[in-house]
């Protein structure tokens, strides 16, 4: 898949993201100052290596940015015309994309033409066209599976498709390939896993007081669940759908929470904060856990939520191939900010049923 370096202002940030979190949805690699310039680096040479080394350069023009002279997207362009002059003209590598309603520079490209000759995207009329042509010039087709796969029956279930291809695990960032699959957006909820119990006449969690799901907690994370409750819900629902559910390796839970960059946390480098409304951890004070969609800031970039913090999720994957200890990924909601890192692990007996153990499903067998 390739790789972009996005350039903008920063005015524009939240637009940015959003396009960012879009193009890695399907597989794009991006490069964006804020997420990959650390304390310490030569930020201009790094820069200058990002843009040359792309293989494309995504400019996002706006009002705001073509409203000013002295901006760092304009040492960053007089870089990129210097790339694109020596690439063939026949091959696309720049492409600029429209924020807002303004006019694209009219900077020199060489053979007599400008920065405005080159076609652009047009965001702000069509958002999801503007994402689709930009794709199409990178050469990146969506195929015929969708990037959202919904379960309808016998519970409500949204999967989203990660694409096959590496990323950066652990701690030391070491490249991992892993195959394309989907994964639940969010954790099962005591909702979906009411169904899986009435159905089968399953163990109620401990906390269901009178076999019944708390009051106002439908569309929290199940919790109090052994790793073969969870297995055993996912035999269920393949059973009952045709396709196959599982649990997610550790490989690729980390993906779906990380993406390919190596980023910290699923929404970037930043630690979460009690203000910024990432996810359900120890500073936010929560002592409980929330619904799974109350924290849409905190998403990954391939949209799935709740990576980090509210519950501990199974995955199928030991922990160490000598003992029978299971990798548990995301941490809960009473752990601090050092601990909610997409990397972060540890190991629990899969008899274990407590009060903070959640999981949710990955499925291997889509429609095509």
């Amino acid at each position: 898949m390739p790789n972009v370096f996005i350039s903008y202002v920063r005015q524009n940030s939240d637009q940015v993201d959003k396009l960012a979190d879009e193009l890695r949805r399907h597989g794009v690699t991006v490069w964006l100052d804020r997420e990959q310039l650390v304390p310490g680096m030569r930020w201009q040479q790094a820069i200058r290596k990002a843009i040359r080394g792309g293989d494309f350069f995504l400019a996002c023009f706006s009002a705001e940015s073509v409203a000013r002279t002295r901006t760092y997207q304009n040492e960053e362009l007089v870089v990129a015309i210097e790339e694109l002059r020596l690439r063939p003209a026949d091959r696309i590598w720049f492409i600029p994309a429209l924020l807002s309603p303004c006019e694209v520079p009219d900077r020199a490209i060489g053979g007599g033409e400008t920065l405005d000759s080159i076609q652009w995207a047009v965001l702000y009329q069509d958002w999801d066209d503007g994402v689709r042509r930009i794709l199409k010039a990178m050469e990146v087709m969506e195929g015929d599976r969708p990037d959202i796969l919904t379960i309808n029956k016998p519970i409500q279930l949204e999967l989203i498709r990660i694409l096959a291809g590496p990323f950066l695990m652990g701690d030391d960032k070491h490249p991992v390939d892993v195959a394309e699959f989907y994964i639940g957006k969010y954790p099962v909820t005591n909702a979906q896993y009411a169904v899986f119990v009435q159905a089968k006449d399953h163990r109620r969690p401990e906390h269901w007081k009178d076999g019944r799901i708390p009051a106002g907690k439908e569309n929290h994370p199940v919790v109090y669940v052994r790793w073969d409750d969870a297995v055993a819900f996912c035999g269920w629902l393949s059973e009952m759908t045709g396709r196959k559910f599982r649990l997610p390796s550790d490989q690729e839970w980390e993906k779906a929470a990380r993406g390919a960059d190596g980023r910290e946390y699923p929404w970037g480098n930043e630690p979460p904060t009690k203000k910024n409304e990432r996810c359900n951890f120890a500073e936010c004070g929560s002592g409980d856990t929330t619904p799974v969609d109350r924290y849409p800031k905190g998403a990954s970039p391939y949209g799935v939520l709740d990576m980090a913090g509210n519950a501990w999720e199974w995955t199928g994957s030991l922990y160490d191939q000598s003992r029978r200890e299971r990798v548990m990924r995301g941490v809960s909601y009473g752990y601090i900010d050092r601990y909610v890192r997409c990397a972060y692990r540890v190991s629990y007996d899969p008899d274990l049923r407590y009060y903070i153990f959640g999981f949710r499903l990955v499925c291997v067998s889509p429609p095509s």
